[in-house]
């Protein structure tokens, strides 16, 4: 799952699964706002990847009913023995003998005992976490939590840092320098070579989530942005990266997609995941280098929407400023493999397309494609592009695709934590037209050591 907020005039069309769901002037609007709003874009890819998961999932099957034989069995005796008569059972039951205080404290005392046996037995259980088999080398968790974080919705490679507790715990906390007395916790820091996330929570004045400004406007969204000010003490243009989204850890997914804070009970994560920056600022970052050092400013608004243009759905954010706080945090690193295949794509008409480089970490893995002549077709919004990259022949992903650098790059995501799987990695990429004919296609073969 993307980590960015789509627009809200487009979360209910995004949303759309059914061809029906839309009409013709729906879907040309649509289509018209995705070809220039590269967070609506991704989200989309969201939904269709989820859908694509759905009806790709078994059919349920029914178990066949029990068979009763008792009342067969009763029918079967009543026929061969005739002269038989059932008889009525009385109008009241007699109640079965009470038994003693002792008998019943007894059986208590023994429930509790095993109650506290079975949990003890549990904690034993899942605090031992078997070791990896998979071949090459492996990453083991700086940090190591006794209750993981709750599933990061569907994002397997976050998914991974958040429940195996891959992260440094902290608690840090400033006040903002605005006038309502907000305060935010950096609570959890991770960084690998694709991105850099940093866990934290925000409270009003009370401690509580805010969700109601002091002058009594409702809010609809509080928006918290990290931006990276200094990294090893470096300050360049590169380092300075703003937050591309939020991950709730507890709440419901609707709840979290829409930054509905005011039932959010947990904690957010903001994720830097701006690769065409990240890969290349952590390979100049020397190899063995296990942390980072990082300052950090953190600005607060609420932004409130009015309906400028009710009849046409037309609304006007305006963000109100809280304040600012600062942060230096150092957080563990996990130095990712950097990869640059020499492979020649097979296919159709893609003899210039190439692979810039691979970036595989312990969250995700980034691959950077280029060539102008099949960029040119790419690039044409009414085609559809899809990558997915096949490891040993057994494992198929799709990644999230987007443009870089004015058309000049091509850029996949893949979410999955790939960094252990070794062997024959196979890349396809596969452009459609309007008709869904195949008019451009490339596969690259390369292995990952």
């Amino acid at each position: 799952m993307s980590i960015q907020q789509p627009c809200n005039r487009w979360q209910h069309l995004l949303a759309a699964r059914h061809p029906d769901d839309l009409t013709a002037t729906e879907r040309a609007a649509l289509a018209q706002h995705l070809a220039t709003c590269t967070a609506c874009t991704v989200t989309r890819a969201d939904y269709d990847m989820l859908t694509q998961r759905i009806r790709t999932l078994p059919a349920p099957s029914a178990q066949p009913l029990p068979q009763f034989a008792m009342p067969q069995q009763e029918a079967k005796a009543i026929s061969e023995h005739p002269e038989l008569d059932l008889l009525p059972l009385p109008e009241r039951l007699s109640s079965p003998p009470r038994r003693s205080r002792f008998a019943r404290t007894t059986n208590v005392l023994a429930a509790a005992l095993l109650l506290v046996v079975l949990i003890g037995s549990s904690l034993l259980l899942f605090s031992h976490r078997p070791q990896a088999t998979t071949g090459g080398p492996t990453v083991e968790p700086v940090h190591l939590v006794p209750q993981p974080l709750k599933s990061c919705l569907s994002d397997p490679g976050l998914d991974k840092i958040c429940t195996e507790g891959y992260y440094k715990l902290v608690h840090i906390t400033q006040k903002f320098n605005g006038p309502q007395n907000f305060t935010l916790t950096i609570n959890r820091l991770y960084a690998d070579s694709n991105r850099i996330v940093v866990g934290y929570t925000l409270l009003d004045s009370h401690g509580h989530v805010p969700d109601v400004l002091p002058h009594g406007l409702q809010s609809e969204q509080y928006d918290v942005t990290l931006s990276i000010q200094t990294l090893n003490g470096h300050t360049r243009p590169v380092w300075v990266l703003q937050s591309s989204g939020f991950y709730g850890m507890e709440g419901s997914e609707n709840e979290i997609r829409n930054a509905d804070i005011k039932n959010f009970t947990g904690m957010m994560f903001a994720t830097f995941e701006e690769p065409q920056y990240i890969p290349y600022a952590t390979q100049q970052i020397p190899t063995g280098t296990q942390e980072l050092s990082l300052r950090l400013q953190a600005a607060l608004s609420m932004n409130s929407s009015t309906d400028t243009q009710p009849s046409q759905g037309v609304t006007t954010t305006q963000p109100v400023d809280l304040g600012r706080a600062y942060f230096d945090v150092t957080m563990p690193f996990h130095q990712g493999n950097v990869l640059h295949p020499h492979a020649t794509p097979t296919g159709q008409g893609v003899s210039d397309l190439s692979i810039d480089y691979i970036v595989v970490s312990l969250s995700e893995t980034y691959v950077q494609l280029k060539g102008r002549q099949t960029m040119t077709v790419m690039e044409d919004q009414s085609n559809k592009v899809s990558t997915v990259l096949n490891i040993n022949g057994t494992k198929s992903y799709t990644g999230l695709d987007s443009w870089l650098d004015a058309n000049k790059y091509y850029e996949s995501l893949f979410q999955q934590p790939l960094y252990n799987e070794h062997g024959t990695w196979k890349l396809q990429i596969t452009v459609h037209d309007p008709s869904g004919k195949v008019i451009k296609s490339a596969m690259f073969t390369f292995t990952y050591q």
